[in-house]
């Protein structure tokens, strides 16, 4: 029994930190890290049960190692550069009933970037009327709303592009904004959720495309939306930039079920990332009426 537990313990927090992350159900259970840890604890109480030293040191790993996955955090930015971004992105669901409420929430919104997913072309009429002096992208008959995404900007776009990945429903829009003097590239995408290794393959495939795209842009970009994977996905290149998440630490912004404790049935996998030279300084999460995922409200300078 004692060898079947320690088994079973080491190959858990093995999952947990992507052991098999290259394969299709390897990498939805590292997803689980902070769920896998949890019963890494479980594992470790039953295990000092049969065994108090290999159990206690099981303990004292699965402690420290559960602590670093929830309190991980390195901070803000503490200095506000001159020119300041605010930013509103929402997964908005399809199905949402309470659209018109907050569209009219979104008028009396001072923020100068709203970034909207799942944003169903029945909507249009009312796209119309959210913000009607500023920028926008998806209103044109020719842009539609590809992958459902939709930018409203108090700045100029000065340039607008939707790139196929893998098929129309798959890929990422790019646009300038010119903000005083300066270019900023938004990167917007909403890869497919992987509820199947073909999905699986197609969301990697476009995180790998947006990560190559990166490489190639100026000294100011914010790639932001659904990513429909956690920030420690080996699929994401975390190392490219400065990413929200790292900001607060722990949160979650999607919920499977909503009368589960998000950390059980919750997960982070709404995002924005920016380049080096762009700071942070505010970063929340916050419900939204009718959506399973949050609000992501942020504030950058540069």
């Amino acid at each position: 029994m004692i060898v079947l537990l320690c088994s079973v313990y080491i190959s858990v927090c093995a999952i947990a930190y992507g052991a098999l992350d290259s394969f299709y159900v390897g990498d939805l259970l590292h997803s689980l890290r902070g769920q896998l840890l949890l019963s890494c604890i479980l594992l470790a109480v039953l295990l000092q049960i049969k065994n108090r030293y290999l159990g206690s040191v099981a303990l004292v790993i699965s402690g420290l190692l559960t602590t670093s996955h929830y309190f991980y955090s390195l901070g803000f930015d503490p200095k506000v550069k001159n020119d300041v971004l605010s930013v509103k992105q929402i997964n908005l669901r399809y199905t949402n009933n309470n659209l018109i409420e907050h569209f009219t929430d979104f008028n009396s919104d001072d923020r100068d970037l709203f970034i909207l997913l799942e944003f169903s072309d029945k909507n249009r009429t009312q796209f119309a009327k959210i913000k009607p002096l500023f920028s926008r992208y998806g209103y044109k008959e020719i842009e539609g709303f590809p992958m459902g995404v939709a930018v409203i900007s108090r700045y100029p776009i000065v340039y607008r592009q939707f790139v196929q990945v893998d098929g129309p429903k798959v890929g990422y829009v790019h646009l300038k904004i010119l903000v005083t003097d300066r270019i900023v590239d938004i990167v917007v995408l909403h890869p497919p959720s992987p509820r199947n290794e073909k999905l699986w393959k197609q969301r990697n495939k476009l995180l790998t495309e947006v990560g190559a795209l990166l490489k190639e842009l100026g000294s100011l970009w914010v790639v932001a939306g659904d990513f429909n994977t956690v920030f420690w996905s080996r699929y994401l290149n975390t190392t490219l930039g400065k990413w929200c998440y790292s900001t607060k630490g722990y949160h979650t912004t999607w919920r499977s079920v909503e009368s589960i404790p998000a950390i059980i049935g919750g997960l982070a996998i709404d995002h924005c990332a920016v380049s080096r030279e762009i700071n942070i300084n505010e970063f929340d999460v916050f419900p939204f009426t009718g959506s399973d995922h949050s609000v992501l409200t942020y504030k950058l300078s540069f």
